[in-house]
């Protein structure tokens, strides 16, 4: 369910918006309000719903097609990140939005994972109860009365990010730390990432892709997994040229076992969740093309020896 503020010439209330699903959620809000809301849960199609983001102040929701539906019509959002959502992948693209995820080393987790910090007598998990009410709510009201996104005393509960169109760069967006997370070393990686990844995907064939200077630190986490990798797809493409000239079922086993453990082994690091699925999505693309698939691994090769 997404709540927002709706505003009028005479006041400023909250309206709910959400599918049908969602009404056991707005008679829940409704019973623990003090003030007037307008219910629209399930009564709004795509262009009515379009309508009313347009006459509200700020929507605040989770990650969802609303969501981006109002920063589509320049509503500001305060959203909320939770589990495998982070802003870095799916923030509103919206210039002065603010994004809140939970400040855990674990977030965001990995898809179809289970969490393992849920303890028996729990019903959720905890990075869906880090983020209290209280801060969402002290974050709102200094945006309503200053109109714009200001660090607050929130105890480490969330990283704070505000969403940033980049001028020199268009059709990008980024996003800029209120909660003095800019210099942690996961945010110097994730902005890496995004020149390397980029360079990685328009780079002609054979050219090195850009890659930024890191820390000492930053490397030495990185560069075993970058070395692995390097590993077994240098025995990927040996595999693949073995099964080329002789494409009998025990050397197809092997070539999909190698696939595999690249996979898992950017799947299972906290600094190539982002890889791990370009390379799932690019080798299906391929399909049976040995060829196109064993080209494919000889450009993640170089990336993996560049970086290390």
């Amino acid at each position: 369910m997404a709540s927002l503020s709706f505003a009028t010439a005479e006041r400023t209330a909250p309206v709910l918006l959400g599918a049908p699903g969602d009404a056991a959620l707005a008679e829940k809000y409704a019973r623990h309000a003090d003030a007037p809301s307008l219910n629209l849960i399930g009564k709004t199609d795509l262009p009515t719903l379009a309508a009313v983001l347009r006459e509200c102040l700020l929507l605040v929701t989770n990650d969802t097609g609303t969501m981006h539906l109002a920063a589509a019509v320049g509503v500001p959002v305060l959203a909320l990140f939770l589990a495998t959502a982070q802003p870095w992948d799916t923030g509103p693209y919206l210039d002065g939005c603010l994004c809140l995820e939970p400040d855990m080393p674990c977030h965001p987790c990995g898809f179809d994972a289970p969490c393992p910090h849920v303890r028996p007598d729990e019903k959720t998990s905890p990075c869906r109860l880090k983020i209290s009410v209280d801060t969402v709510f002290n974050y709102i009201q200094k945006w309503l009365k200053d109109g714009i996104w200001q660090s607050i005393s929130q105890n480490g509960e969330a990283r704070a990010w505000v969403t940033l169109l980049e001028r020199n760069n268009p059709g990008f967006m980024d996003l800029r730390s209120i909660s003095g997370h800019d210099q942690d070393e996961r945010t110097l990686w994730l902005r890496a990432q995004r020149g390397f990844l980029e360079s990685f995907l328009d780079a002609p064939p054979g050219k090195a892709p850009f890659f930024p200077d890191l820390s000492d630190s930053l490397r030495a986490a990185v560069s075993p997994t970058a070395e692995q990798a390097a590993a077994l797809l240098h025995l990927l493409a040996e595999q693949g040229a073995a099964l080329s000239h002789s494409p009998v079922p025990i050397l197809k086993k092997r070539f999909l076992a190698t696939w595999q453990k690249i996979q898992t082994l950017w799947n299972e690091s906290p600094w190539f969740t982002a890889l791990a699925h370009l390379w799932l999505c690019e080798t299906q693309d391929a399909g049976d093309d040995l060829e196109a698939v064993l080209n494919i691994a000889q450009r993640y090769r170089a990336l993996m020896l560049h970086l290390k």
